[in-house]
């Protein structure tokens, strides 16, 4: 009996024990253990010794990806699922091992996946199998390819302008990548915005981090559809008074967004209400673990914002007021004060909202209609005469150089962007926002630090660029670093007029006096960009082997194309043969057709066979 009742008891502690175990399971797969944030208690192996070592600009490092050739291949040939895999990095001779390394971008990634290349910019992340692995203190670091950039200095003096205006701003450095001891390319290495960035800037109290990003590639489908949408924000720019003008890109996208706007309103700091479910797109992109609570605050910081009397009581100033001396100076309208309004980090701390800079490869007034036509029909014998589609008037490039600093938007009002318009107008954040830049300009342009920095990286670059191991040839880098270099003087030439008033510094202003606008004599800002990477791969190549085949043996410019065009409206016998050279002459219209059409042909003629199959099989079933 004794021994029935131990058996007993011990199938009920064994029964117990089971449902506990199976309990706590069920507990930890509902709530997965998520990443603490930077605390006293957790930062063990987080310092900033690496910024005086990998992020020494004085020469270009050397980062070698030891990684399995078949993780290699897996991860290139899944590169848009961007799928982590384990590899070891040796950094200057300093080897990390168990680190994840995996392809990162979004129109580049797609760029350079259509391009059938594996040089796409990487995450690598050192603390992704061990929480505590770090190179000197770094957990994650960015390697950025330089695609779209001619110059390859874009993202690096942005961020460093950025450091020398008194922002917050990633370090950066350059590398030659090797995979498996073999040269791969020139990287620009820039600092995460993650647990070493925020500890590095600000410590152990650094609040919550957002990167919105409403930006999608399905939403530039109707982009160039000529269609406006209705309710079109009117150009705040100088471009207004041409057709041209920088805004002619921008206003043909900001008509693919439609139903987007709302959300980009409140990815700039909007406020939508106090549902914490109107914000979740964004609360979605916090950077460490979020909580009710820090919900509540932010919620609480833009509503002072966009409805109290002192919107600058939810504002860090002392972080926005640099912020934007830096980022108005670069002209990057694929950022905040742009189209899509992504490509920043959102900062709240103690109920108070700042940005942190990030990716400015489009920076420098490339994002522009003549840096795409430059793209495509640049050095070809089809001669880049703007009249011939209407374009008139200023110059993109010289729109840039003389951008109002008082009203810096792009296809939007300063109203839609309440972190710079809510303080811009007050007079005494206005005073303080132009004597920064006042200092930007005389401690870094007047005195010739930037120009002695622009030497020395120029120095550093031109050796790969003539090994081929940047993105374009060496020709078309120095011509680049050349524009660059003449826009940043002039730039800052336009800004000093602006500050002493000797031209308006704002938009309405501008418009009102042109005459006062600096001239720029030849600068061609779109010499800088590679469109390629906007444009899913498209290349310079592809366009003019279909452009050959519509003019056949006609005239080589936009003009004799378009008569081309329009010839077959008038005599349409004539497309069989304009067909039939473009299916030999293009080989982007033969992979198109051969991705899709052929499949999709081949599927319906696959799916009629079965229904045919199927039908003879009953008939047959039906006789016997």
């Amino acid at each position: 009996m004794r021994e029935r009742s131990i058996s007993a008891w011990c199938v009920g502690v064994f029964a117990a024990a089971v449902l506990l175990a199976a309990g706590l399971l069920a507990f930890a797969l509902a709530h997965p253990p998520e990443k603490e944030g930077i605390t006293p208690r957790n930062r063990i192996g987080i310092s900033d010794e690496y910024a005086g070592t990998l992020f020494d600009v004085s020469y270009v490092h050397t980062i070698n990806l030891v990684i399995p050739e078949l993780n290699w291949n897996y991860m290139t040939a899944h590169a848009k699922e961007e799928p982590y895999v384990l590899c070891e990095v040796v950094i200057d001779g300093e080897t990390l091992t168990d680190a994840a390394i995996r392809p990162k971008g979004n129109s580049s990634l797609t760029a350079v996946a259509m391009q059938g290349s594996d040089r796409f910019s990487f995450k690598i992340e050192f603390d992704h199998y061990h929480p505590r692995n770090t190179f000197r203190g770094l957990d994650k670091l960015v390697l950025n390819n330089l695609g779209s950039d001619l110059t390859c200095m874009k993202d690096y003096f942005s961020y460093r302008m950025m450091q020398e205006a008194g922002a917050a701003g990633c370090l950066c450095s350059y590398a030659l990548v090797q995979v498996n001891g073999r040269d791969f390319g020139l990287y620009l290495v820039v600092e995460a915005v993650e647990d070493s960035f925020v500890y590095r800037n600000f410590g152990d109290s650094p609040g919550q981090f957002y990167k919105p990003d409403v930006y999608a590639m399905e939403s530039l489908a109707g982009a160039f559809s000529g269609q406006e949408a209705e309710g079109q924000t009117r150009s705040t720019m100088p471009g207004a008074m041409s057709p041209l003008g920088a805004n002619a890109l921008g206003e043909q996208i900001k008509g693919s967004f439609g139903d987007r706007e709302a959300q980009m309103l409140l990815s700039a700091g909007g406020y939508g209400g106090d549902n914490p479910g109107t914000y979740r797109f964004l609360f979605d992109t916090a950077v460490f673990p979020l909580d009710d609570a820090q919900q509540r605050q932010y919620i609480a910081a833009v509503r002072t914002l966009n409805t109290s009397e002192h919107p600058e009581d939810a504002l860090d100033l002392e972080q926005l007021i640099p912020y934007f001396v830096a980022h108005n100076f670069v002209n990057n309208y694929d950022g905040y004060t742009g189209i899509t309004v992504h490509n920043f980090y959102l900062r709240e701390n103690g109920g108070r909202l700042s940005l942190l800079p990030w990716d400015y490869n489009l920076a420098f007034g490339a994002f522009t209609m003549e840096g795409a036509l430059e793209s495509f029909l640049g050095g070809s014998s089809y001669a880049l005469d703007l009249s011939a589609l209407g374009l008139e008037g200023m110059t993109a490039s010289q729109e840039f150089v003389n951008y109002p600093i008082d009203t810096p938007m792009f296809c939007a009002e300063n109203a839609d962007r309440p972190l710079f318009g809510a303080w811009i107008a007050q007079p005494v954040y206005q005073d303080a926002y132009h004597q920064a830049y006042d200092d930007f300009l005389t401690d870094y342009l007047d005195s010739g630090a930037f120009e002695a920095e622009y030497q020395a990286v120029y120095a550093l670059l031109l050796p790969y660029a003539e090994r081929g191991l940047i993105p374009c040839t060496s020709d078309a880098f120095r011509t680049a670093a050349e524009e660059l270099h003449s826009y940043c003087g002039l730039r800052c030439r336009a800004i000093r007029m602006q500050l002493d008033g000797s031209m308006p510094c704002t938009a309405e202003g501008q418009k009102a006096q042109p005459e006062t606008l600096l001239p720029v004599g030849d600068l061609n800002l779109g010499k800088t960009i590679d469109f390629s990477g906007l444009a899913f791969g498209l290349t310079r190549e592809d366009v003019l082997q279909v452009l050959d085949a519509v003019t056949g043996d006609g005239d080589h410019t936009l003009e004799g194309v378009m008569q081309s065009v329009q010839s077959l409206t008038r005599d349409p016998s004539g497309a069989v043969p304009m067909v039939h050279r473009v299916w030999s002459q293009s080989r982007l219209v033969r992979r198109a057709v051969g991705g899709i059409v052929l499949p999709a042909v081949l599927l319906i003629i696959a799916v009629l066979a079965l229904l045919i199959g199927l039908k003879r099989v009953k008939r047959i079933h039906r006789e016997v």
